[in-house]
């Protein structure tokens, strides 16, 4: 089944478009959705572990998974019918967040982020973020060049990188909240919990000193995943 997508275009064709599944114990699939009526699936390939979250990187030709105990995935797309494993990194936790800037990619392993080289597979640093009061880390996304984590207990952290290094900028308990994206200097944050929903939103254009902007609304929203499509919406 699939646990989490990203959506990448081609910069040799405008119209095509092409979904990077993670597919839990399965794996990974490539799929053609440039045609949205009839997608049609052009590569697959089994990994180990529960693979819960993907990241593409279109210019390298590389996309990382997380794959629970069994770590972070590193896999050869370049060729979307016949994807390749390149290297798996184990961290001696569950990993289950991940996200890709210039080339490093981001782990959430436990309350810690870890960092990536995806083309040597070095591990480069690990940030802990339990010796901060933090817990199991949810979510990540970035903004510019802050990273954003959401943990277990709703808390929003902001991690500035400073020379290729991590560093905790500012972080914001809120009532309550787990899924989150940010965009255009507000961090929207799902506030579902399996029986209520709605959003928060949260003002992050400093990242040092992050302010929530308004509480949930409607709680009969469902508020687990958010997606922006650019018109207010």
């Amino acid at each position: 089944a699939a646990q989490a997508v990203e959506v990448a275009g081609a910069t040799t064709d405008s119209s095509a478009l092409t979904a990077y599944v993670a597919t839990g114990s399965a794996g990974l699939s490539v799929i053609d959705v440039s045609n949205f009526n009839k997608p049609s699936v052009l590569g697959t390939l089994d990994l180990s572990g529960n693979n819960v979250d993907i990241a593409v990187d279109t210019a390298r030709g590389l996309a990382v998974t997380a794959a629970g105990s069994a770590g972070l995935h590193i896999v050869d797309v370049s060729n979307p019918a016949s994807p390749t494993l390149v290297q798996t990194i184990s961290f001696g936790e569950s990993a289950d967040c991940v996200a890709l800037h210039d080339g490093i990619a981001y782990v959430a392993v436990g309350a810690s982020i870890s960092t990536v080289d995806i083309n040597t597979g070095d591990i480069l640093q690990t940030l802990d973020l339990g010796n901060s009061r933090g817990s199991t880390l949810v979510d990540l996304a970035f903004e510019g060049d802050t990273l954003f984590t959401t943990d277990q207990n709703g808390t929003l952290s902001a991690i500035g990188l400073q020379g290729g290094a991590m560093s905790l900028l500012d972080r914001l308990t809120l009532s309550e909240g787990t899924g989150r994206l940010v965009g255009n200097g507000v961090g929207y944050i799902g506030a579902g919990n399996g029986g209520t929903g709605g959003f928060l939103t949260v003002n992050v254009s400093n990242p040092a000193d992050l302010a929530l902007l308004w509480g949930v609304d409607d709680n009969g929203l469902a508020g687990t995943a958010i997606a922006l499509n650019g018109s207010g919406l």
